[in-house]
């Protein structure tokens, strides 16, 4: 399972590291990371205040070779989030990009779009991330062959899970704080979740 940064580090050490880890990064608009020999995916950083559609549609086309774009969603309501996606996944299929819906707080009452996505991104609040209900529908995303992804994951505990489920990659911040420490802990996290991939050993 792939670990997507949200925070890139500065040291030259443990980019090389974390590369050679099969680590990559998120970015967005709002950051726009230089991705040039990383894996990385595209968030839409429509959370911001300062959103803006044009500006986020650009840089999708100036962009190119990610896992999967995250279509505009609504944090939390996945009735908004619905249409949001028929307002906006042309954007991302046009600047050539694999379209991710994000799951959110209600999906079970709202139709996901199978056969449009690429991918499904379990967002939400932190209550329906670790729901059996965003659990049903990453084993329903891997058995129709589509990528899977988690963000928001900055523990051990919540990396097992999201493995366990069968996701794809997760994203987080835990980088961003202290990464002098956090970026060690991460690459072992990441050697635990491989060599040990059950949840027994979770605290």
């Amino acid at each position: 399972m792939l670990y997507l940064s949200g925070s890139r580090p500065a040291d030259a050490g443990h980019i090389v590291s974390l590369q050679r880890s099969n680590v990559g990064l998120m970015s967005s608009p709002n950051i726009s990371y230089d991705t040039t020999g990383w894996i990385w995916a595209a968030d839409n950083g429509c959370f911001s205040d300062n959103w803006d559609s044009d500006r986020w549609a650009a840089w999708l086309n100036r962009t190119a070779g990610s896992l999967f774009a995250v279509v505009p969603d609504v944090v939390g309501d996945a009735v908004a989030t619905r249409d949001r996606w028929d307002q906006w996944r042309a954007v991302v299929t046009d600047a050539q990009c694999r379209p991710a819906y994000a799951l959110q707080d209600g999906q079970d009452d709202v139709d996901v779009p199978w056969d449009e996505c690429s991918a499904v991104f379990v967002g939400g609040s932190t209550a329906y991330k670790l729901s059996s209900s965003a659990e049903q529908h990453v084993r329903e995303a891997r058995r129709r062959g589509k990528w899977a992804h988690m963000g928001r994951v900055n523990s051990y505990k919540r990396l097992a899970i999201a493995a366990d489920w069968g996701c794809n990659s997760v994203d987080g911040t835990f980088l961003a704080f202290g990464p002098d420490v956090n970026v060690p802990l991460l690459l072992n996290w990441l050697h635990k979740l491989t060599n040990e991939p059950t949840l027994e050993m979770i605290a």
